[in-house]
């Protein structure tokens, strides 16, 4: 018995043996499909994030510059994310946890979503620009939050993959006993068992791959990872893309070089690492800087990574080049500025002709109204103070009607003109016979060639027109000669001409004659007015579509001459501003 004692032993151990074999390879498998498992949930965490982040990023594109091809991720991220996120929940239903957290990530996807249909939805309604601001931030908050649980999904997936590969290990390492101890019986086990070890590893491989691939793939963002001491150890296309360094030209180096010299000096690059290593996280948006120096505006995530005992063993960077994003938004808050200024500019021309139309020209009508009185009852005064006040009183007046006129073209759209038909030469003739009156002294020879002259005009601006270039003829020109003024009509337009004999006007003046505020001192005696008779002249003649024209020389004296087309036809011709 004791002879044969052991072999029976052996004999006897032998289908234990081999049931323990075999009830090894079973354990075996299924820990090899538990980390198969654990890989597919992990993929599908990253599928739901890149849906999420899809729709927000074409809401965002969609809202910054107005085209409608960022619908397309959105509306894609929109109607796949509830169903990633149900697929992740069949994945994830033995592990209570991981459930609890996926509850509070469809709440938050939900606040996520609807926040962005909010956003587009306010889009189309017209808002922009600040008006989105503070939408868009909470909706980044919301996102960021998102985030930050589908990392905490995924560090429990790394830790219980840790987990189902040790244990994997262990059932691998219990079957090749076995089956050792088995002899060939055993053998067959063995080689059974490392067969299904080397698919596990395959299609651990395999997924390892398929996430390298899909993180290689990406272009929009520079994912890398660094070591302990923030030096590069992997660098994807996008990276490549919009950086500007390629991998071998970079891994190795620290990550500093991608930031402007000032921020490396202020000791920025160490801080962002210890607060990521304290805390878990560091984001930002700040300027980084690419290969050939230029600068570009980049949203970055900075995230610890640790292994299954908690010790540090480097960090994931995430960075996204939003140059365009910001230009946007800064082109969007010129504009806002602009039509700010516009605005106050429009408020502050009706306030000046407020103020110049009704607060200055009341106490010039009471002057006026005053001199005329005295004028009427003279008695003792002196008719020629009485004169003088009324002559300062309507220079005056004049000079608030060109202010007023000045700050309609300038500010408030410019000068009013309101056409009728009527016949422009009992205009021009009624003006002529006032200034004769003003100025009793002085010779104003006036001839209308025959011709049609009615068409249509502003008569109170084409007699202001006629007033204006008559009176600055008889300002500087001799008392002893005369002003000629004259009317022609030709077949499609009409032609006014004023000339007086007064000393030239500089030639370096002409191209500026027309300016405001620009008086004619040529002969040194002191203006009477603020200069823009002629300016407002000019914005008059341009307001009928005409052109006015002057020339000037020692021997032929200076002419201005009007030339503005003739509707003959017309009844009443439209509204005109300049």
């Amino acid at each position: 018995m004791r002879r044969w004692g052991l072999p029976s032993l052996l004999l006897a151990l032998v289908p234990l043996l081999l049931a323990g074999g075999v009830y090894s390879l079973w354990q075996l498998s299924r820990a090899n499909e538990w980390v198969e498992h654990t890989h597919e949930v992990r993929l599908s965490l990253a599928g739901l994030l890149s849906s999420l982040v899809d729709a927000e990023t074409g809401a965002r594109g969609y809202v910054i510059t107005g085209d409608k091809e960022f619908l397309e991720p959105y509306d894609r991220g929109q109607s796949s994310w509830r169903e990633q996120l149900a697929w992740v929940r069949t994945l994830t239903a033995d592990n209570p946890d991981q459930q609890e957290r996926l509850a509070s990530l469809e709440r938050l996807a939900d606040e996520r979503v609807a926040a962005l249909a909010k956003l587009r939805s306010d889009y189309d309604a017209g808002r922009r620009g600040a008006e989105l601001a503070a939408e868009m931030r909470d909706a980044r908050s919301t996102m960021d939050a998102v985030r930050s649980l589908i990392a905490e999904l995924q560090q429990e997936e790394i830790r219980l993959d840790g987990l189902r590969q040790a244990v994997a290990v262990h059932r691998w390492r219990s079957a090749l006993w076995l089956f050792g101890v088995g002899g060939l019986v055993f053998l067959v086990v063995v080689l059974v068992a490392w067969r299904l070890r080397f698919k596990a590893e395959i299609k651990q491989r395999d997924a390892e791959e398929r996430f390298r691939l899909m993180v290689e793939s990406v272009k929009d963002y520079a994912i890398i990872t660094l070591d302990r001491e923030g030096r590069v150890t992997s660098w994807n296309r996008g990276a490549q893309e919009i950086k500007g360094w390629r991998a071998d030209e970079i891994i190795g180096q620290h990550f500093s070089r991608f930031y402007p010299v000032e921020d490396v000096r202020a000791g920025k690059c160490e801080r962002e690492l210890e607060t990521a290593t304290r805390v878990g996280r560091f984001e930002e948006e700040a300027w980084r800087v690419r290969k050939d120096g230029s600068r570009f505006w980049a949203n970055v995530v900075l995230n610890a990574i640790r292994d299954e005992r908690g010790q540090l063993v480097g960090f994931t960077k995430l960075t996204r080049d939003l140059t365009e994003r910001k230009m946007a938004e800064e082109a969007l808050a010129d504009e806002y500025q602009r039509r700010t200024d516009a605005e106050r500019e429009s408020r502050f021309a009706q306030m000046f002709i407020g103020i110049l139309g009704h607060d200055l020209r009341n106490p010039l009508n009471a002057i006026s109204m005053a001199a005329r009185l005295l004028k009427k009852r003279v008695g003792s005064a002196d008719p020629k103070v009485i004169e003088r006040v009324s002559s300062s009183a309507q220079r005056m007046s004049n000079m608030v009607d060109q202010l007023l006129d000045l700050t309609r073209s300038r500010l408030a759209g410019g000068i009013p003109v309101e056409r009728k038909t009527v016949d422009l030469g009992p205009i021009v003739a009624n003006v002529i016979e006032e200034l004769r009156l003003a100025h009793p002294g002085r010779e104003i020879q006036w001839s209308c060639v025959d011709g049609e002259s009615r068409c249509a005009w502003d008569p109170d601006r084409m007699a202001q027109v006629v007033s204006n270039l008559v009176g600055n003829a008889l300002q500087h020109s001799e008392a002893t000669t005369p002003v000629i003024v004259s009317l022609t009509s030709g077949r499609d337009d009409v032609v006014l001409s004023v000339h007086n004999q007064g000393p030239p006007i500089p030639s370096e003046l002409l191209p500026h004659l027309f300016e405001p505020y620009r008086r004619n001192s040529v002969r040194g005696e002191r203006s009477k007015g603020l200069g823009l008779g002629l300016f407002i002249t000019e914005q008059v003649v341009h307001a009928h579509g005409g052109r006015i024209d002057v020339r000037s020389t020692a021997e032929e004296g200076t002419t201005f001459t009007v030339i503005m087309p003739c509707a003959r036809h017309a009844e009443v011709a439209p509204t005109r501003r300049v």
